[in-house]
């Protein structure tokens, strides 16, 4: 086995398909907007998708469902008409929330909720016929919108250039962006923060300046994170493990200051041999402390900058909500921040072969999941219910049966819409009302989630 790397697409592990958990926004309000070019084909009557819709008697559900009548709903395609001329900067002020998404033919688009598509690359994704190369940039090389909406850093795909600028169209940064690698945005969207192919962290400032390096670690610096207050950079370090060892790997988060370069030690945590983004810390949502996914080889930690207390859990950390209230567990365990155990997710404990959970959050700290259960070691997955609960409470708002292969894939910023996706190629991304009741709608024919944007960006 190879000693962790920060992978190419085409050199990347091949994703687990069934966690495809790709979170989307996109241009919703700035001044003016990118010149028009050729959506993707919409969505008629019968989108061509492989999801095993139900049978065409299912009646629709006409009320939430409840935790035990799950509801059975026939799937309609709803697809607004695509965009044919250039938006105007009146069109920029999306009334609703937006995505961008990727579609199979290797660009990236967006189309508001309830709006019209537009195209945004020039040019597709290099490789984009090749399904691991696709997965490899989902999972490893992702691209980043900035906090205002209005900038998306392409992480080394699409010719290769910095930033693309969602207002004008503009390309930042043309031939930088192959050598950035993990690039995350400061919160006032101004800078990016990146790691350099001799593992160094740098700040670019969409200039064309030489670009600030303040630390250059011992070991392999696989990820830089901003704070949510701006007044740190979180960095993963991982130490290589020794020639000939099985055993992989051991590392350290560091906090960077990014105005002195003043770095300094914080907690240690436990990687496999390929890293994957999110996958040592997670930075709490106000900037308060990290969530230590994996500090050991069973306890997950939460450390606190004001004092450098540290919370230590019994099992590692999956996620923690957008209100820094609620902590998920890898096994369907949740914990309240200070440690208290609180009650499972539904359903968690019922599976023969546990796979992981699909979910998304709510922007009220709500969770949407399915849980995954494989069948006799295959690829197939048993049917189970989306569940919407309150974690805190362990209160289950409501149930309900999808079609098989479905999973939540986002909640739209509004709190209106639950987003849903499958694993296959070229299929698409579905909504649902949040509160568990009407019809699936189709939102894009061909598509897979990149991030979400609210209205009035």
């Amino acid at each position: 086995m190879a000693n962790p790397t920060k992978a190419s697409p085409s050199l990347a592990r091949r994703l687990n398909w069934l966690l495809l958990l790709v979170v989307g926004l996109i241009l919703t309000a700035c001044d003016a907007q990118p010149a028009a070019q050729t959506p993707p084909a919409v969505a008629t009557a019968s989108p061509p998708s492989t999801i095993a819709a139900p049978t065409s008697t299912a009646e629709p559900a006409t009320a939430a469902p409840t935790a035990t009548t799950p509801a059975t709903v026939t799937p309609t395609a709803t697809l607004p008409t695509p965009d044919t001329s250039a938006p105007t900067a009146t069109d920029a002020q999306y009334p609703t929330d937006a995505l961008l998404f990727y579609h199979s033919d290797g660009h990236l688009y967006t189309v508001p909720l309830g709006g019209q598509s537009r195209r945004l690359t020039t040019q597709p994704l290099a490789g984009a016929n090749e399904p691991f190369i696709v997965d490899g940039m989902f999972g490893f090389r992702p691209p980043v919108v900035s906090p205002d909406g209005c900038l998306l850093a392409l992480n080394g795909n699409w010719g290769g250039a910095t930033v693309l600028d969602l207002v004008t169209g503009e390309m930042i940064g043309m031939g930088r962006g192959r050598a950035m690698q993990s690039p995350n945005w400061s919160p006032d969207s101004r800078q990016l923060a990146y790691v350099t192919q001799d593992d160094r962290l740098c700040i670019y400032d969409l200039n064309s300046e030489p670009d600030d390096c303040p630390f250059a670690p011992e070991g392999l610096l696989m990820e830089v994170v901003w704070s949510p207050t701006g007044s740190f950079i979180a960095a993963a370090v991982v130490t290589p493990p020794v020639e000939g060892s099985s055993d992989c790997c051991v590392g350290r988060v560091w906090l960077v200051d990014p105005a002195t370069g003043v770095a300094t030690d914080v907690a240690g945590f436990i990687t496999g041999f390929e890293y994957a983004p999110g996958e040592a810390f997670q930075w709490l949502p106000d900037g308060s402390g990290l969530a230590i996914k994996r500090a050991d080889d069973s306890h997950g930690a939460i450390f606190r900058l004001a004092d450098g207390s540290v919370v230590t859990f019994d099992e590692w950390i999956a996620d923690v909500a957008p209100d820094g209230g609620t902590v998920l567990h890898p096994s369907g365990a949740l914990s309240a921040i200070d440690g208290t155990a609180l009650a499972p997710l539904t359903g968690a404990d019922g599976c023969a072969e546990f796979l992981g959970i699909a979910r998304s959050w709510s922007p009220d700290s709500r969770l949407a999941y399915t849980i995954l259960c494989g069948v006799g070691g295959t690829t197939a997955l048993e049917p189970r219910p989306l569940t919407v609960i309150d974690p805190a409470t362990g209160v289950v708002g409501w149930q309900r049966e999808l079609p098989v292969g479905l999973f939540p894939v986002g909640w739209s910023p509004d709190g209106q819409f639950i987003l849903l996706d499958d694993a296959a190629v070229a299929s698409p991304i579905w909504r649902l009302a949040a509160d568990g009741t009407g019809e699936l709608e189709v939102v894009v024919e061909d598509g897979r989630l990149v991030e979400l944007i609210p209205a009035g960006k």
